[in-house]
């Protein structure tokens, strides 16, 4: 038993307490990660690579060159469980037509074009130069690079252009903006761009567990307001899975 004298002492000892805890705790969801990983399909050797290099490259140093507007960051690419759930969707549903909302470095893009139908399209949408002639390097070393289409500039703005609006989409990846979620979602229904049948799939709705937290940063309480905005329209269903840091997916109500 701990020699505790003073409540220094007993703080000392609690912290310790917490501190091996939270250690354990660490090796534990790292472990879980990789054994997830480890237990899913693997993907292309194009889509490894892309993954990889996305993940080694300098991007703090890039945004302080002044060549991309925002801050871009490795987190922002997908991970290999949840690429490989993305494909087994659109094995599934069998679309024509894709959209995905913030491609970043393609990895997503490329992966759903890869279990698209032979005749399926994506268009995607990417404001950050950069990041599409990074993910066009890697769309031209796959045979499924061809059926990716690339909107650049605003989200928002490709979301009101005549070329969409001809279109239905039987899928939707949204994976940009936080704060603009709620805007995007309002967008393809109010444009009608999403099919009868189909199915949208947003990425990051549990935001680093902040969506029930009190505590909260200006990102996870706009996606906190578009939760309940999903949640309180009678014209939507839908379903929120722990994957990663949580997918939620949304169909039109049925009658």
């Amino acid at each position: 038993m701990e020699n505790i004298v003073t409540p220094f002492d007993a703080l000392a000892c609690n912290l310790k307490k917490l501190s091996d805890t939270a250690e354990h705790v660490a090796r534990d969801v790292d472990a879980m990660m990789n054994y997830l990983i480890s237990n899913t399909s693997p993907e292309t050797d194009v889509l490894k690579q892309l993954r990889h290099e996305t993940m080694i490259h300098p991007w703090e140093t890039v945004y302080q060159n002044k060549e991309t507007e925002c801050q871009l960051t490795k987190e922002m690419i997908s991970d290999p469980v949840e690429i490989k759930f993305l494909q087994f969707l659109v094995k599934m549903i069998k679309p024509k037509y894709v959209l995905e909302i913030g491609m970043f470095t393609g990895y997503s893009a490329l992966a759903m074009a890869e279990a698209l139908p032979n005749d399926g399209k994506i268009i995607a949408c990417e404001h950050e130069k950069y990041a599409i002639n990074f993910a066009n390097r890697y769309f031209q070393k796959s045979p499924a690079g061809s059926k990716i289409t690339i909107k650049s500039g605003p989200a928002l703005k490709s979301l009101n252009d005549t070329e969409l609006s001809d279109k239905k989409f039987e899928f939707v990846f949204i994976d940009a903006n936080k704060l603009e979620y709620t805007d995007y979602l309002k967008r393809i229904l109010n444009n009608n761009l999403l099919a009868e049948n189909g199915f949208i799939c947003v990425d990051n709705t549990l935001y680093k567990g902040e969506v029930y937290s009190l505590d909260a940063s200006q990102s996870g309480n706009a996606i906190k307001s578009f939760n309940e905005f999903v949640t309180n329209n009678s014209r939507l269903e839908q379903v929120i899975l722990s994957v990663r840091d949580g997918i939620t997916l949304i169909s039109l109500a049925t009658e």
